[in-house]
């Protein structure tokens, strides 16, 4: 939704994004990439049911291509979390 997108960019840059994607790789990967422009240098990306193929095949395909992101954590509660954060 182009108003979710000029919110985003109006408010600038988050600690924390959580993503509850439609676990579509692709659509799951131009996510990352998304979102991932507008985390501070301290921030944390969270994914929710990264044991869904697609959604593991893009977080792998983006810390790949994206080497100042490592993975942190992965949390089975209730659904798996993926925590990552750029790297140090």
């Amino acid at each position: 939704d182009s108003n979710i997108i000029k919110e985003i960019e109006r408010r600038g840059h988050f600690g924390v994004i959580f993503i509850d994607t439609s676990h579509e790789e692709s659509h799951t990967y131009t996510e990352l990439m998304f979102y991932s422009a507008f985390l501070t240098e301290d921030g944390y990306l969270v994914l929710h049911d990264y044991d869904e193929g697609g959604v593991r095949n893009a977080v792998n395909k983006f810390l790949g291509e994206r080497q100042d992101f490592i993975m942190t954590d992965v949390r089975r509660d209730g659904g798996t979390l993926v925590i990552l954060r750029r790297r140090e």
